[in-house]
């Protein structure tokens, strides 16, 4: 399974033996920040209630998603939305709607195609998949490259102290610099978690491969 995604905040990540707790506010996304400032819509506070019960809606869609859960494991969201997504609040007209429609609905904002957003959690868990995969995936590159970059050190280390050893004449201390345990205590580990909060403050706003609005295919022309 991939690893879990670190972010600067405190609640990014909380490793639990039942779930994973995910702040998808720390996750780097398309979003755009753009919402709608028409008469009658309303941005949601993180703190609101109906943002509460959104975050436990997509939180229940996920989470009853076998195929989700056997890739990520179970999970849950606290926190805002992933960044440059945010929750509406709007109440149809009366007079363009029929009496028993005019409740209000909570819709998101902030997908970079225009015109374009989410009238429900279920509607958008297709697309926050869309965003968590490609946090994964990014995370395991810079998991892959920290590592590299902390045996390469650890090599390093264990050499200068061979040297170290060698001119001193304390043969029996030469160290294997295949040997990474061999390093602890010459230098200290790059953090993962530091490397890849780094990457999310330089790169907060990314391209993410979105399937959830395909584009109509054009009619025919006539004949």
């Amino acid at each position: 399974m991939a690893l879990p995604p670190l972010g600067a905040s405190d609640l990014a990540v909380i490793s639990r033996p039942y779930a994973q707790v995910i702040n998808p506010s720390c996750l780097c996304s398309d979003g755009t920040g753009k919402g709608d400032d028409r008469p009658g819509y309303t941005k949601l506070t993180v703190d609101d209630d109906r943002m509460d019960a959104f975050r436990k809606a997509l939180n229940e869609a996920f989470n009853n998603n076998t195929d989700l859960v056997n890739k990520y494991g179970k999970v849950e969201f606290l926190g805002d939305l992933p960044r440059g997504y945010t929750l509406w609040t709007h109440t149809p007209d009366k007079t363009v709607r029929k009496k028993e429609d005019a409740r209000p609905i909570e819709l998101v904002y902030g997908h970079p195609k225009k015109g374009k957003y989410f009238r429900s959690a279920k509607h958008f868990l297709g697309h926050f998949v869309e965003i968590m995969a490609v946090n994964w995936q990014r995370q395991e590159i810079i998991h892959q490259a920290t590592r590299e970059e902390n045996l390469r050190r650890g090599r390093d280390a264990v050499h200068r102290q061979n040297e170290a050893n060698l001119a001193t004449g304390l043969w029996y201390h030469e160290l294997d610099p295949d040997n990474p345990a061999h390093a602890i205590g010459l230098y200290d580990h790059k953090d993962i978690t530091e490397a890849v909060e780094s990457d999310q403050a330089a790169n907060p706003t990314i391209d993410i491969p979105c399937n959830c609005f395909p584009d109509k295919p054009k009619a025919n022309p006539k004949p």
